[in-house]
């Protein structure tokens, strides 16, 4: 378990690099480079002579050599990846072996070595800087901020090849003259560049696609580097250092990025309103003598439901109460940088950090790496901090707000799709990035829940069902049914003021609204009631807005039938579920510019859309299938086949044989892992290595006879790019190898069904430990929740 499979890890080399052609140094056998190919990456092999290689044949290309001289022209391959195989060499070799993977990298590196035969990360990255590579951007995609703190089993380096000209004019000993201030933290290994990187990797999380971001008091520019690898349309840099930004102009080239020298905020005067949706400036506003005036020119500049993303560092203060550092202007702590965001803009988040140290109770402690975000309400940050981090959000419900200038239009064609026409869908069209884009959206709960209720009063219908809409689903997630039938009323109410017409928009929202209701009505057992909201959902022709508005239809139609087929009444169930066929192929029938919009445009998320459609009417087909199978008996039909288990899904009562599980004990956990109940257990993975996963030791109780225990385990984060988790189940005390792995992906509950220990003896212990997939976007929102059901 020390380290990913072999097809794993060429996986991993190519969502970590990208895609293009690799070496491998010291493939173990032709089966290793096949991976490779398997994926469409041409690659070849380096056999070192120090290694047995098991089998070569013709299938792949391996050439014997050694990785202090490789036999290969200079920039051969775009990537060079190495798996254990540089454990051997002392430093010196492998100094030697990192100025010969610069050579013949065009791109970038993956180099895994055994955490137990070589020196630690600090020194590896040091040596890598030194042959004039760089920390890849996407580093702590691969590794996470906090598994950084020790790696035990193996130390991953993703690296990046120094640009040929910048290497040449600012080597390591350049970059000395003004270390103190700037420091390329791409070149730079230690905890310190690591909290640097991982301030820049949580920003880059927030990017929506097509953003402008502005980078202020960027420095040497590496933040901005790490900015660009996002859906970002533009990224700027602005330092008031000329010799900063003259480094990273010759460092950092995308055609997307770029630098300026300037004085904030006074450089930004000549910028327009509106005209930025994401700025990120850490360690700043302590360096500047009107912080206020500073986050005032922030907020003219972003646009509705833009972010401004900042950190300070939290009481640097040494025994006279100030901050040592020369070039602070003042000390800060969680109320004043509140109180200075809250001034401005919307606090919508807020994030404790520490590197290796802070201060506990007025007296520096020793701390971990460690990225704690916290409920920005909160007068005090819940653990020490060695800086705050604070998410604020424009405005985007007052009079004022700039027009709409998000059009999705390809050039030549004036009309824009109807999924994206925000601007005749809504009378504010912000309100589509603040409440309605997923991934995008206001993630503080209370403000978003305010925002809801203030529009609820307002006279713009569509307006109002947009926050009506959002306040269904989270109703929906929730447990509590307080307000379930005061929102089912309030749909009722929208109806009867906006009646259904032909406009596209009145329609997008009756579909909408008439929907949730019917999952509002059955979160409260109003199974009837239920009923009679899909049918008057699947009675509106969807497709008079657009085909993407039919996935609701197919997958009302597939839950109508499951109500009908459950209350005894057939052919209503089939009726329901041929309608539900019949519609997803009306989806699939349609011209590609119907679904996509004018030739050009091709908005990135219809696939997605038509995706659904095909899984929902797949189930209607299904459904149908199994009436024949089973000559309409109703009773033969089993809901799992129809419907797709969601995370508000699962089984919520245990059966009588077996009310829960125990936790013993955590054997590894973060804030994050706990019992939320006899049933629920919350864990969440940190990192890539093994020995720094979750993991817990659970007693369960069971009848005798008992075959195996079954829970549903699931990757409850809401973005479906995530790579996902990987859940390893065994029985207490059984070694690492004999782990059974469950693939756990975004939203696809798992039944884990594990067969019983033979010397099950009416109390047994299950070890059950959850890892992130490889490739996995980022683990920090990904939580597994493992929710006990019983045994079989």
């Amino acid at each position: 378990m020390t380290a990913p499979g072999r097809a794993g890890f060429a996986r991993l080399c190519v969502a970590s690099l990208g895609v293009g052609s690799f070496l491998q140094i010291g493939p173990r056998d032709a089966a290793d480079l096949l991976t490779f190919a398997m994926l469409g990456m041409p690659a070849y092999g380096l056999h070192l002579p120090s290694e047995q290689l098991s089998a070569t044949g013709a299938m792949a290309p391996i050439v014997a050599g050694s990785p202090t001289a490789l036999p290969f022209p200079d920039s051969a391959f775009d990537h060079v990846v190495s798996e254990f195989g540089l454990d051997a060499l002392d430093s010196d070799a492998l100094r030697a072996a990192l100025a010969e993977v610069r050579r013949v990298a065009k791109y970038g590196a993956l180099l895994v070595f055994d955490a137990t035969r070589a020196l630690d990360r600090r020194a590896l990255e040091a040596i890598a800087i030194a042959c004039g590579l760089r920390r890849h951007p996407g580093l702590l995609r691969l590794v996470p901020y906090e598994a950084l703190q020790a790696e035990r089993a193996r130390v991953a380096l993703l690296l990046e090849v120094l640009p040929e000209a910048a290497w040449r004019r600012w080597p390591p000993a350049a970059l000395e003259r003004e270390r103190d201030l700037h420091m390329d933290m791409l070149r730079e290994s230690g905890s310190r560049s690591d909290a640097h990187l991982a301030r820049y990797q949580k920003a880059a999380d927030l990017v929506r696609p097509g953003d402008v971001i502005l980078d202020a008091a960027c420095g040497l520019g590496y933040g901005s580097w790490i900015l660009s690898a996002t859906g970002a349309a533009r990224v700027v840099g602005v330092d008031r250092s000329s010799w900063a930004i003259d480094y990273a102009r010759d460092a950092f080239r995308a055609g997307k990025l770029g630098f300026e020298v300037g004085e904030l905020p006074a450089c930004l005067e000549a910028w327009p309103p509106h005209s930025v949706d994401l700025i990120a400036s850490f360690e700043t506003l302590e360096h500047v003598s009107d912080p206020g005036r500073l986050l005032e020119a922030f907020a003219r500049l972003l646009t509705p439901a833009g972010r401004l993303v900042v950190s300070v560092p939290h009481d640097w203060s040494d025994e006279t109460g100030t901050d040592p550092n020369p070039h602070h202007f003042d000390v800060y702590d969680w109320p004043k940088l509140k109180a200075l965001v809250e001034s401005r803009l919307l606090l919508e988040g807020a994030a404790a950090q520490t590197a290796d140290r802070a201060k506990v109770a007025g007296e520096w402690s020793v701390q971990p790496r460690r990225w704690t975000a916290f409920d920005p309400d909160l007068a005090t940050p819940p653990v020490p901090a060695e800086w705050l981090v604070a998410i604020g959000m424009k405005a985007f419900c007052h009079p004022d707000l700039p027009p709409w200038s998000r059009e999705w239009r390809a050039a030549g064609h004036p009309v824009t799709p109807a999924p994206v026409d925000y601007a005749r869908m809504l009378q504010n069209p912000w309100l589509s990035r603040a409440l309605l884009d997923q991934g995008g959206r206001l993630a503080n709960p209370r403000l978003m829940l305010e925002a809801c209720q203030n529009l609820l009063g307002s006279a713009e219908p569509f307006d109002r069902a947009a926050a009506l809409v959002v306040l269904c689903y989270r109703d929906l997630r929730s447990d509590d049914d307080a307000e379930t039938q005061g929102l089912l009323d309030a749909i009722t109410r929208w109806r009867a003021d906006v009646p259904l017409s032909a406009e596209p928009h009145a329609v997008r929202w009756h579909v909408s609204l008439t929907f949730v209701a019917a999952r509002l009505s059955q979160k409260r057992a109003a199974l009837d009631e239920a009923a009679a909201w899909f049918e008057v959902c699947v009675d509106i022709d969807a497709g008079l807005f657009g085909p993407l508005l039919l996935t609701k239809t197919v997958e009302a139609c597939c839950r109508l039938g499951v109500l009908r087929a459950a209350a005894g009444r057939r052919d209503a169930a089939e009726a329901a579920w041929r309608h539900g066929v019949e519609q997803a192929e009306r989806v699939l029938a349609m011209p590609a510019d119907v679904h996509f919009g004018p030739d050009g445009t091709r908005l990135p998320f219809v696939f997605r859309e038509i995706g659904q459609v095909c899984e929902w009417g797949q189930a209607c087909a299904d459904a149908l299938e199994a009436l024949v199978v089973h000559h309409g008996d109703l009773g033969g039909l089993s809901p799992s086949r129809l419907l797709r288990p969601e995370p508000d899904e699962v089984l919520h009562d245990p059966p009588p044989a077996s009310q829960g599980w125990r936790v013993v004990r955590f054997e590894q956990a973060n804030p994050w892992c706990r019992q939320v109940n006899a049933r629920e257990i919350l864990m969440h993975p940190v990192g890539l290595r093994f020995e720094e996963q979750p993991s817990l030791v659970v007693e369960i109780d069971a009848p005798p006879g008992t075959r195996a225990i079954l829970f549903m385990a699931e990757a409850c984060n809401d973005d479906p790019r995530n790579g996902g988790a990987i859940l390893l189940v065994g029985w207490g005390g059984c070694p690492d190898e004999e782990l059974r792995p469950w693939i756990l992906l975004p939203r696809q509950p798992v039944l884990v069904s594990h067969p019983a220990a033979a010397e099950f003896a009416g109390v047994c212990r299950a070890r059950i430990v959850v890892m992130p997939q490889p490739t996995a976007r980022s683990s920090d929102y990904l939580g597994v929740r493992l929710t006990w059901i019983g045994t079989a």
